[in-house]
């Protein structure tokens, strides 16, 4: 199984109001993972094995959480239309 997470805009605990970047100028990213074979509960991700896509993964913009929705979707539709077609990760 293959799980992509969007996560993003977190708030600064610092700074009300203000919110922290996640990575080098992003707000929000996307990544894939290999589910943990030995969770069949929750599926929690086994970071040692990182599914690669093509699509955007980052957002430099903070009010953009349809973007990030978006940017997810897309990422869902890449990995679901290239394991259809026969594709191992």
């Amino acid at each position: 199984m293959i799980v992509v997470s969007t996560v993003g805009l977190y708030p600064d605990i610092l700074e009300l109001g203000k919110f922290t970047e996640i990575g080098y100028k992003r707000y929000f990213e996307t990544m894939a993972f290999h589910s943990n074979p030995d969770d069949d509960r929750y599926h929690d991700i086994d970071v040692t094995r990182e599914v690669h896509f093509e699509s955007p993964w980052a957002i430099s913009e903070i009010d953009a959480e349809d973007r990030a929705n978006e940017m997810h979707e897309q990422v869902v539709k890449e990995i679901t239309k290239e394991l259809l077609q026969g594709r191992t990760y």
